[in-house]
């Protein structure tokens, strides 16, 4: 998905549906990102939400993000 502002791609979130030990669907939001300019607007939460729906929607067990340790707003 992709989000935008003023007719451009300000953001962006990648995920992915796969099978696990423990149930037939998770979702894995792989990569999330928003312009910098453009950070603290809620666009990263409207991206996670929509990753979110479909997920639900899907009837996924998990929905899960990994990212670095010392990225604290993440």
């Amino acid at each position: 998905w992709v989000a935008r502002h003023e007719g451009r791609v300000v953001g962006i979130v990648h995920y992915l549906f796969h099978a696990s030990t423990w149930a037939p669907h998770a979702c894995y939001l792989q990569d999330l990102f928003v312009d910098e300019t453009l950070r603290g607007q809620g666009i990263a939460a409207a991206l996670i939400e929509r990753v979110a729906q479909v997920s639900r929607e899907r009837g996924a067990s998990r929905l899960y993000w990994l990212t670095q340790e010392d990225n604290a707003r993440a």
